[in-house]
């Protein structure tokens, strides 16, 4: 039965009130007198069919105008809902405050809506799931057996005031059901600039396969780490700025998901506790306060645990912090830096110094990036730079050049055998290389040696032209290997590789002038081939035909090998010379003619590495053949049968 049908008598001592049966609300018809009480009261007697009568008490509050909507504490409310949770238990409490000034104002009611622009797991019935109480405690009423885990549940939340007129504030509610729930009494046992220690307590409803401790500061991300289950206290090392705005969060974590504590916010100090513990020299004992709020040191699986000087590190601070090995190219050449302690200094020869010339560099310890790192070449070091030693070699170029006597050669030997004798020019030396960009400026001095005109420099020649073909033997073996090094005009090229066992013969082209056929490797042995396109340092050689250089480091001078050399002119016939160190001249001896004219090309075999040159062949006699042999020595016309 509707009580609209009903009809409405009013029963009161309240003389400018009435109640309207037909609007079915109370209406004011005079002025209001304030009662003598703080609260006026009548009945409101509801006359209905079948003779039944029902009387409703009421008070009238006559208050001033309600100004102040309810506050609610926070505009968003998350709470997490153990899945295992029993019926009729809390998981969460709601606070909303009225601020008007009457008494009888600063009452609200709660009123809980689904929140409809995002769906939920529930239907329109999802608020039987929870109960929102006047007091603004959550209570679990309903099945949490078929909510999906982790996934929100979004809801709105009214608070209504009793003022005149009613005033009304919103806020949001999510409802996360949960395997797992918070970390309890997450706290802060101490935090300093250098370390922290973070303890909570295991959540109360399920088990947590691990932890996530997190710390931010001012909203902004500093750190995250993962702490076993089994645990709960985490010691990180962290450098922190002393002062206020840090926040720890401490994150639950199972199979199905994760649930996070509060933000709980602490200050770093800049000074820890003090006390007694284990450490090596490089630290001192991590202190906090543990069992009955005694002040003791750090210890969990691994040990004790100390917090370590600048360049210490491990748990109690027994290792000494090193700088990684580093390579650096700058103005003073190509050096390796090996690794170093911190606080010490390393000292390499200079690239391009004199004996007992360093280049010295500190290993120092960077607190901002907590490592160990190198300290910086400022650029005035004692050695020399590489652009010092680039103007010598252009002088010495022009020397190369324009000398008109035997005496100005010899500068540019002295110059290049002392530039060899450099640490830069040691191929046994590992922390400094040499340095390509001088070793391309010596082969053009080089060059400009070979092509020069001999016949107008005065004075006998023959001596400095031995030392300057022996200078570039040596320049070749100082020569990182593999490497492929020429002249820009060509004049010399040198080419060095690393031939390895069971390897395929092949042909090495060194220039257009030169080249050589290697046989099948039997071993692993390093090479060495020179091409001088002129002939220029062996006098008695034809200047105008190349020079061959090859050299096995490890095969002793025995091995077949076939050479190929381009002759100036096509219209003379060729044949092939090995130069005889031990009898000091050139002879055919173990060299057999190929070919005259190969693609251009004298070809020659020969079992002996060594200085290969091209002389005319002559006529054959029927007891031998007959070819120019030059002596250093005896410089004569002799003939093998």
């Amino acid at each position: 039965m509707s009580l609209r049908n009903c009809f409405g008598q009013l029963e009161t001592n309240i003389t400018w009130m009435e109640f309207d049966s037909e609007k079915w609300i109370f209406e004011t018809r005079g002025d209001i007198v304030n009662p003598s009480g703080d609260t006026s009261r009548g009945t409101l007697h509801l006359f209905c069919a079948a003779n039944m009568m029902y009387s409703i008490d009421f008070r009238i509050h006559v208050t001033r105008k309600n100004r102040h909507p309810p506050q609610f504490s926070q505009s968003e409310y998350r709470f997490c809902l153990p899945i295992s949770l029993q019926k009729q238990m809390p998981f969460g409490t709601i606070v909303a405050i009225d601020h008007d000034p009457v008494i009888y104002n600063s009452q609200c009611v709660f009123i809980l809506f689904t929140f409809k622009v995002q769906l939920s797991v529930l239907d329109d019935g999802a608020e039987a799931i929870f109960k929102l109480l006047q007091n603004g405690t959550l209570l679990l009423t309903g099945d949490t057996s078929l909510l999906a885990v982790f996934k929100p549940l979004r809801y709105t939340i009214l608070a209504v005031d009793f003022g005149s007129p009613q005033l009304f504030a919103l806020a949001n509610l999510t409802v996360v059901p949960v395997s797992v729930s918070e970390p309890r009494d997450v706290s802060v046992n101490v935090a300093t600039n250098e370390y922290q220690i973070f303890e909570w307590d295991n959540p109360e409803y399920g088990v947590a396969d691990k932890f996530i401790v997190s710390i931010s500061r001012n909203s902004t991300f500093r750190y995250e780490r993962e702490v076993d289950g089994s645990n709960n206290i985490a010691l990180v090392k962290i450098p922190l700025e002393g002062g206020s705005g840090y926040s720890l969060q401490v994150t639950a974590v199972d199979v199905d998901g994760e649930t996070p504590s509060k933000a709980l916010p602490f200050t770093v100090t800049n000074t820890g506790l003090t006390c007694q513990g284990d450490c090596s020299k490089g630290g001192m004992p991590i202190c906090y306060h543990g069992r009955f709020q005694k002040v003791v040191q750090y210890r969990d699986r691994e040990g004790p645990h100390c917090s370590c000087y600048h360049g210490y590190s491990g748990s109690v601070c027994d290792i000494k912090e090193r700088c990684s090995p580093e390579t650096s190219v700058n103005v003073f050449g190509h050096v390796e830096w090996e690794s170093q302690l911190v606080n010490e200094t390393a000292a390499v020869p200079c690239p391009f110094g004199a004996e007992g010339d360093f280049l010295r560099r500190l290993c120092i310890w960077d607190v901002s990036r907590s490592t160990a790192v190198w300290q910086p070449l400022s650029g005035d070091e004692a050695c020399r730079k590489q652009s010092s030693v680039l103007i010598h070699l252009g002088v010495i170029g022009n020397y190369a050049q324009s000398a008109v006597s035997v005496s100005g050669i010899e500068t540019v030997y002295r110059f290049i055998s002392s530039l060899l004798k450099m640490p830069a020019f040691q191929p046994n030396m590992t922390n400094v290389h040499i340095d390509i960009r001088i070793a391309e400026h010596v082969m053009q001095v080089l060059d400009a040696v070979i092509t020069r005109d001999w016949q107008n420099i005065k004075g006998n020649t023959t001596e400095i032209q031995i030392k300057m073909l022996s200078l570039i033997s040596d320049f070749s073996r100082r020569l990182p290997v593999p490497y492929r090094l020429t002249s820009a005009m060509q004049g010399v090229a040198i080419q060095t590789l690393q031939r390895l066992p069971d390897e395929r013969a092949f042909r090495l082209l060194i220039t257009s002038e030169c080249g050589v056929r290697l046989p099948l490797a039997t071993h692993a042995s390093r090479i060495r081939a020179i091409c001088m396109r002129n002939s220029t340092l062996q006098p008695m050689i034809d200047n105008a035909n190349p020079l061959l250089s090859i050299e096995d480091e490890t095969a002793g001078g025995q091995q077949q090998i076939q050479v190929e050399l381009r002759p100036f002119t096509e219209d003379i016939n060729f044949t092939c010379v090995r130069f005889d160190e031990k009898a000091n001249g050139w002879t055919t001896s173990n060299v057999q003619l190929v070919s005259h004219n190969q693609g251009g090309l004298v070809i020659c075999n020969t079992e002996h590495s060594g200085l290969f040159a091209l002389v005319p062949e002559r006529e054959r006699g029927e007891k031998g053949e007959c070819v120019w042999i030059a002596s250093f020595k005896k410089m004569a016309l002799a003939s093998f049968v």
